[in-house]
């Protein structure tokens, strides 16, 4: 799956990465930005050597809560 981005890119060529670091999700996206071409932004789904995803949080966060 691809997000397609309906400008052109002007700037020098580019790969962009996206980290959204959450407390129950985090995810990755990334773009190779070539000049004069609209850009395609694709999320990481799977990473290698991952087990199939159940829908359980897949990272670990640790928090505190002031009362």
């Amino acid at each position: 799956m691809a997000y397609h981005v309906n400008k052109e890119y002007k700037q020098d060529e580019a790969i962009i990465l996206s980290f959204d670091i959450g407390t129950t999700h985090t995810a990755v996206s990334f773009s190779h930005a070539i000049p004069g071409e609209r850009p395609d932004v694709r999320p990481v789904m799977k990473w290698p050597g991952q087990p199939e995803a159940s829908g359980e949080t897949k990272v670990h966060a640790y928090y505190a809560m002031a009362v």
